[in-house]
C-alpha cells in the first residue's frame, strides 16, 4: 500500500511538472516587452494665413499673420521670404514660435510704369520632432521634419 501511495504521488508530481511547463507563463524574452518604434510619419504641419488687405497703394503697410494648427513637434520654425523684393518686410523674418506669428510688409513708395506690380511673399513653416524608437537592439533617436509653405501675392497699384 505504501508503494502504491508513493507511486501515485510520484505520478502526480510528474503530471504537475508537465502541466506547469506547458502552461502559459510570463515571457522571459526581453524583446517581448519592447514598444513598437514610433511612426514619425504622423507629423503634419498645416497653417492658415490672414492678410489684412490683398492689394496696396504705394507706401501702404499690410499685416500678415499665420497660425499653425495643433502639431506634434518640439520646435516650430517660420521663415518669411520676400520673393520679388518690391516692398520691404518689417519685423522678424524667421524664428521659432509657440503660437500665432505675424509680420508687416510695406509697399514701395513709388511704382515703375508699365510693369506688373505684384509682390510675392513666401511663408515656410517647419515642424521638428524628436522620435525615440526602442527595439531588441536598444534605443535610437531621430528627427522628423515636416514643412508647409504658401505663396502670398499682394497687388500694388496706384491710388485712384
Amino acid at each position: 500500500m505504501r508503494k502504491t501511495w508513493l507511486g501515485i504521488m510520484a505520478l502526480s508530481a510528474i503530471g504537475m511538472l508537465a502541466l506547469g511547463c506547458s502552461s502559459p507563463s510570463t515571457p522571459t524574452d526581453p524583446a517581448a516587452n519592447v514598444e513598437e518604434p514610433i511612426d514619425g510619419s504622423e507629423i503634419e504641419v498645416k497653417a492658415s494665413v490672414h492678410v489684412s488687405q490683398e492689394s496696396a497703394a504705394p507706401g501702404d503697410r499690410i499685416t500678415i499673420s499665420a497660425t499653425v494648427g495643433a502639431v506634434r513637434a518640439e520646435d516650430l520654425r517660420f521663415s518669411w521670404v520676400n520673393m520679388t523684393g518690391r516692398g520691404k518686410l518689417i519685423g522678424e523674418t524667421q524664428g521659432s514660435v509657440n503660437g500665432p506669428f505675424s509680420i508687416d510688409w510695406k509697399a514701395p513708395s513709388s511704382l515703375e510704369e508699365g510693369t506688373l506690380n505684384v509682390e510675392a511673399l513666401h511663408l515656410v513653416v517647419t515642424a521638428i520632432s524628436r522620435v525615440i524608437s526602442v527595439d531588441e537592439e536598444g534605443s535610437r533617436s531621430s528627427f522628423d521634419v515636416s514643412t508647409w509653405s504658401e505663396m502670398i501675392p499682394i497687388e500694388i497699384s496706384e491710388e485712384e
